[in-house]
């Protein structure tokens, strides 16, 4: 990617390479991926299609949720971010230490001496991906193209696309396997949602479409009670929740949370179109995370394709809109 930040976003100039795209409803300012001076250079997360914020009706989804920002470290990223591979990347297990192994969405880093892979671990990139970046009024479309000499290989296109006259999003994924060797990985979204600059605590609310079969308390400030996550106490600054969500049915529709700020009136929906294998949650007081994670497995010459779908909504006596 190359011509400076204002020539390739047509925007006043930014510290990081930044795009916008629109459909009059909702705006979307993303940070571009890029090697020496691109928002996020850490070894976890995907580079791509990292949103800075989503602006609709006069509210903001996603913001920078550390300070101060360091582009290198493995979770100073923004929302949406996505990762593959979370416990094992590619070519991870069988590469010797000094070699190399594969991160998607990020490109080749070296394996130190550890007894197993971590994801929080910072990794000497040996060789970042390149990415090819196209881009229209109303989306956007990522693609990187990584192989190595031991028959690792994929094409990854993500694209993110405004839908005509709603206030709706997709991001979109194609994952082929364009080497020998058998892609088996998953992936999944942290999110890292806000709305409206709000810090996370009880007038947020997040709904499931899959039910808790049993009270679970997160510390002593929230709990998962049947399809709700409900915020008893504000979080306090350096303090995280978390849980491995538990009730799923093994269907499409359990990719599906809904977040609401009844303080702000404002909301956001994520679904997908894939059934989920877990779905985990985490939250901070400045982002409040669903985590559905998906599973593939590609021989060689296979294509992977799923999408998540993000509707904004002001919210209208206390409820977002109608269940899908």
């Amino acid at each position: 990617m190359g011509g400076g930040h204002a020539a390739v976003t047509g925007e006043p100039r930014s510290p990081w390479p930044i795009a916008k795209i629109t459909n009059g409803l909702v705006t979307l300012t993303l940070y571009l991926p890029d090697a020496q001076e691109g928002y996020y250079r850490g070894t976890r997360f995907d580079w791509s299609g990292l949103i800075a914020q989503a602006e609709y009706e006069g509210h903001t989804f996603f913001s920078e949720w550390q300070t101060p920002h360091d582009p290198e470290i493995h979770d100073h990223v923004i929302g949406p971010a996505e990762e593959f591979g979370m416990t094992e990347p590619l070519g991870y297990e069988e590469a010797a230490v000094g070699e190399s192994f594969i991160k998607i969405g990020v490109g080749h880093l070296e394996k130190k001496e550890e007894e197993k892979y971590g994801f929080w671990e910072a990794y000497r990139i040996v060789k970042p991906g390149t990415w090819e970046i196209a881009r229209g009024e109303d989306w956007i479309e990522f693609r990187q193209d990584l192989a190595d000499e031991r028959g690792w290989g994929y094409r990854y296109i993500k694209r993110i696309s405004l839908a005509e006259n709603v206030p709706v999003f997709t991001i979109s994924h194609r994952l082929k396997n364009i080497g020998t060797r058998p892609i088996k990985t998953d992936q999944y979204c942290h999110n890292f949602l806000l709305i409206d600059h709000d810090p996370i605590g009880t007038h947020y609310r997040v709904r499931l479409t899959f039910e808790a079969p049993e009270e679970k308390a997160l510390e002593d400030i929230a709990v998962v009670r049947g399809n709700e996550i409900v915020f008893e106490k504000d979080i306090p600054k350096g303090q995280a929740l978390w849980a491995q969500l538990e009730g799923l049915r093994g269907i499409v529709e359990d990719y599906q949370a809904t977040i609401e700020n009844t303080e702000t009136g404002a909301g956001i929906r994520t679904q997908g179109d894939r059934a989920p294998v877990k779905f985990n949650f985490w939250s901070v007081s400045s982002a409040i995370c669903p985590e559905p994670f998906v599973e593939f497995e590609l021989a060689a010459g296979e294509e992977a394709r799923w999408a998540s779908r993000y509707t904004c909504f002001v919210l209208e006596g206390g409820a977002g809109p109608a269940q899908e």
